[in-house]
C-alpha cells in the first residue's frame, strides 16, 4: 500500500468542500483576513463599477452558506438579480407597482370629484 508519509498528508478543510451551487459565487470570492485575533472567512463583491476595471470590493464575513446579503448587495447597489442585470424602466414599473395603493369605491369616487374640481 503506497501512504504517502505524515508530513506530506495534506489537511482538508471540511468547511470549504461543498460545491457551491448559488448564482452569486459568480461575482463574489473567498478570502481569509484577522479580525480581532482571529481568521474569519470573508466574501468579496467583484463587481466591475467603473470603466478603469475597479472591482466594488465590499465584503462580509462568510456565514454557514447563507448567501442572503450578497445577494442583497448584488440587488441593491448593482441592480443584479439571479435572472441577470435589471433594466431602470423594469425597476420603476416595479417601484409603481409597489405604491399602489387600493382605495374603496367611495374613496375613489371622492378622489375623482377632487381630481375634476
Amino acid at each position: 500500500m503506497n501512504t504517502p508519509p505524515l508530513n506530506e498528508t495534506k489537511l482538508v478543510d471540511k468547511r470549504n468542500t461543498h460545491v457551491k451551487t448559488s448564482w452569486i459565487w459568480d461575482y463574489w470570492i473567498e478570502d481569509v483576513c484577522v479580525k480581532q485575533g482571529q481568521q474569519r472567512q470573508i466574501i468579496i463583491c467583484q463587481v466591475i463599477i467603473d470603466d478603469n476595471q475597479n472591482i466594488c470590493g465590499k465584503t462580509y464575513i462568510r456565514s454557514r452558506g447563507s448567501t442572503g446579503n450578497a445577494t442583497s448587495h448584488l440587488r441593491n447597489q448593482h441592480r443584479i438579480t439571479k435572472d441577470g442585470k435589471i433594466d431602470k424602466s423594469d425597476d420603476l414599473e416595479q417601484d409603481v407597482m409597489v405604491h399602489r395603493r387600493q382605495y374603496s369605491k367611495e374613496k375613489q369616487q371622492e378622489l375623482c370629484q377632487f381630481l375634476v374640481d
